[in-house]
């Protein structure tokens, strides 16, 4: 895939999350922390057949924070805190850049230039995710 089609990827993602509050706010380490550990398992919780049908895997690195591996179509276990040595797709970004990927912010063409973001593998794997993160966009609620 071209930049452009990661691109529009990543804002086929965003836009579906622009409003949701996936991250809190306290803290950028935090938040990213709270997303993999009880915001997304609960989303898979609350969604267990439309998770069980996607399949691959994506490896998220957050520098300064952890790395987690989500296991599309595993609702029994669909993020490990550890990196997947054969994950389809690996991606890496700061913690700010992480938030804005959440949050409908991200600049990735901007990010990608200054080094904040990568990635390796088959990125259409984020947009079914994207879906995914869509389907259950009324089940999130704010957090404080």
């Amino acid at each position: 895939m071209t930049k452009q089609d990661i691109q529009m990827n990543n804002l086929t993602v965003s836009e579906q999350s622009r409003s949701i509050p996936l991250v809190n706010p306290n803290t950028q380490e935090n938040g990213v922390r709270e997303f993999f550990t009880a915001t997304l398992p609960h989303l898979v919780d609350s969604k267990p057949a439309a998770f069980s049908t996607l399949k691959g895997s994506i490896c998220f690195r957050i520098r300064t924070v952890d790395t987690w591996t989500l296991d599309l179509g595993n609702v029994d276990s669909p993020v490990q805190s550890a990196v997947t040595p054969d994950a389809d797709l690996v991606l890496s970004f700061t913690a700010a850049a992480f938030s804005e990927f959440l949050d409908g912010t991200l600049d990735i063409g901007e990010r990608l230039s200054a080094g904040e973001i990568a990635y390796d593998g088959d990125v259409q794997l984020l947009e079914k995710f994207g879906w995914f993160m869509q389907s259950t966009r009324d089940l999130l609620t704010i957090r404080d």
